[in-house]
């Protein structure tokens, strides 16, 4: 019973966006004395806490227990945010697959497809990259769009393609973006 009224009280502040406050209260509950249907919901928010506060392989473990559930309205989640995960973690190889698996989601499928496109990079596949890249480029907002001409950029320069590299250097120039060093002398070898 104390269990449940625990589960409500974390379940207020994790709407609210207490990540911290919820998952006190989420790591006092054991999950067996809640009612069967309200595990799942409690096994994804308490893993999304842990996510937003830092705690990436208990948030695994969480999102983890949900896939290996039946299908729920947290499946979709916990399949992104597990890739989140990983991407984190820079663990770009275990990402991608699970990027991939939200592809048709209308809530994820943009900021999947996109993390999968700079995953990829980080990968070295430039095809990969370039074939998703570009027409993902106009679906995204500027500020998605200016980071991910960054990387189309140094995808067909590594491809040896500097008409195609130059043109999306550009577009990331011009979008007002915070320029590294790191860009600074990526424009250079491409000029």
């Amino acid at each position: 019973e104390m269990s449940m009224v625990r589960e409500a009280l974390a379940s207020r502040y994790f709407d609210t966006g207490k990540y911290v406050e919820a998952l006190a209260i989420y790591n006092t509950i054991n999950p067996n004395h809640l009612y069967r249907n309200r595990r799942t919901d409690f096994t994804f928010k308490k893993a999304y806490s842990d996510m937003r506060t830092g705690g990436y392989e208990r948030a695994l473990e969480g999102f983890s227990k949900v896939l290996e559930g039946p299908y729920s309205q947290y499946t979709v989640p916990s399949t992104y945010y597990k890739g989140y995960v990983h991407y984190i973690l820079q663990q770009f190889d275990q990402a991608v697959p699970l990027f991939e698996k939200v592809g048709k989601d209308n809530q994820f499928s943009l900021m999947a497809d996109y993390f999968a496109v700079e995953s990829k990079l980080m990968l070295k596949d430039y095809d990969y990259v370039i074939k998703h890249g570009e027409p993902l480029f106009s679906q995204l907002d500027k500020e998605m769009q200016s980071s991910l001409a960054r990387i189309l950029s140094e995808a067909w320069y590594e491809k040896g393609n500097q008409e195609e590299a130059r043109r999306y250097l550009d577009i990331y120039t011009q979008s007002g973006a915070e320029l590294s060093r790191k860009d600074h002398y990526f424009s250079g070898i491409i000029s």
